[in-house]
């Protein structure tokens, strides 16, 4: 039996794709683990943050979660 139902993910992809609004959430770059206490807090879903990294790779949406890699940043001289 899956975890979400279709209108939870559909939620989760909104909420991914349109990113958090920190005044309203409390932070400003989604963590797996904000959107697990999310989806309890919305739909009373509880669900592991492997759970909720499983549904956004099916999402392929992943590549949004994650910061620039260090090699990438500029470094001040």
């Amino acid at each position: 039996m899956p975890k979400l139902d279709a209108a939870q993910r559909r939620a989760l992809k909104g909420m991914v794709e349109h990113g958090p609004i920190p005044a309203v959430y409390g932070v400003v770059r989604w963590r797996l683990k904000a959107f697990a206490q999310w989806l309890f807090d919305e739909f009373g879903v509880s669900v592991d943050e492997t759970t909720v990294d499983r549904e956004i790779r099916a999402f392929r949406l992943r590549k949004r979660l994650r910061p620039p890699p260090t090699a990438l940043r500029t470094k001040p001289n």
